[in-house]
């Protein structure tokens, strides 16, 4: 059996929310959907990620605290459901 759209983001959303629970992200979200041509499911997925902190000066700390990046993990689900790979979705610079 051929596995969905929807059964195909819902694998790669749960593997990246797992792969990445340590690193305090949030609003993970299924972005676009692709298929390859052996026929997996190449879904991006993305969230948001708190920076690094920097060295900033006193003013700067309160919103430095609450800044986020969003990043983006292109997930290579095949027809079983099962996630073979996550890589960087890079997104072309203008």
């Amino acid at each position: 059996m051929s596995l969905s759209i929807r059964e195909a983001s819902r694998s790669a959303v749960g593997a990246v929310t797992e792969l990445f629970d340590e690193q305090s992200i949030s609003n993970v979200m299924f972005e676009e959907v692709d298929k390859d041509t052996a026929g997996n499911w190449l879904i991006t997925v993305g969230f948001d990620r708190k920076l690094e902190k920097s060295s900033v000066g006193l003013g700067g700390m309160l919103g430095e605290a609450f800044r986020t990046e969003r990043k983006y993990k292109v997930v290579k689900v095949d027809g079983s459901g099962e996630v073979l790979s996550v890589k960087d979705r890079l997104l072309a610079t203008k």
